[in-house]
């Protein structure tokens, strides 16, 4: 049986590893701090909000302190002057092992 501790020290673990977005508008790539994240049972989903940048989003990373890329998402979507948001969302699913 895995207990909760195990399971939302992993989590920790997991939402830490993620410390910025990298968004790439117009063929160029932008840093943003996330806006929010929150957890919701063994969800976890980073918000990245787009405000006044403008024009042809391409691809969306999650990366590390370091800069290497853990989640990533392509895309063609023409931002406007509107606010746009982009959520990273991570489902974990842990299972025990029985040994007989």
């Amino acid at each position: 049986m895995i207990h909760p501790l195990m399971v939302d020290l992993t989590l920790d673990f997991i939402q830490s590893l993620s410390t910025k977005a990298v968004v790439v508008i117009n063929g160029i790539e932008h840093q943003f701090d996330y806006y929010r994240v929150m957890r919701e049972g063994n969800t976890i989903k980073k918000y990245v909000y787009l405000s006044s940048e403008v024009g042809n989003v391409t691809a969306a990373h999650a990366v590390d302190s370091l800069g290497r890329h853990l989640e990533s998402y392509e895309a063609q979507i023409e931002k406007g002057p509107d606010g746009f948001m982009i959520v990273f969302l991570l489902s974990l699913e842990i299972k025990g092992m029985v040994i007989s």
